[in-house]
């Protein structure tokens, strides 16, 4: 799984310090949702990377849609006593189909969260092989 924080708008509205609360209050709820034998790591600005071995793409599904809903609600910081929310945008890749490597599992993953994003955020993508088929609306 590949997620996006979408702590940039925070940053050019709030500031850095707001954004950077965003990226430390997704890590937080993520490295308390995996299991053990899952992998967490940043992958770089404002992207996530979950390993999910040995899961079908339908509980990685369940999976990242829990972890979406649960940071949704989360205020990240009050700012004048109102609250600052953000949201994930979260592409998966299933190592199931025939001929997955790890290069071609992270690149139909970030190519799954760039449809997520570029379809209104806040979402859920999945990769397959020819095609990405969006799994969840938008709240």
């Amino acid at each position: 799984m590949h997620f996006g924080v979408e702590s940039a708008q925070l940053n050019d509205i709030y500031g850095h310090a707001v954004g950077d609360a965003a990226l430390r209050k997704f890590s937080g709820i993520a490295q308390l949702e995996i299991r053990q034998g899952d992998y967490f790591a940043r992958y770089g600005g404002e992207e996530f990377c979950i390993l999910l071995p040995d899961t079908p793409a339908e509980m990685a599904q369940v999976i990242a849609e829990r972890l979406r809903l649960q940071y949704s609600k989360l205020v990240v910081i009050e700012i004048d006593q109102k609250p600052v929310y953000s949201t994930l945008s979260i592409g998966i890749a299933d190592s199931t189909r025939s001929g997955a490597t790890f290069e071609t599992l992270v690149n139909d993953a970030d190519k799954a969260l760039y449809q997520a994003k570029n379809t209104g955020r806040n979402r859920v993508c999945l990769a397959h092989s020819l095609d990405m088929s969006e799994l969840s609306h938008q709240n």
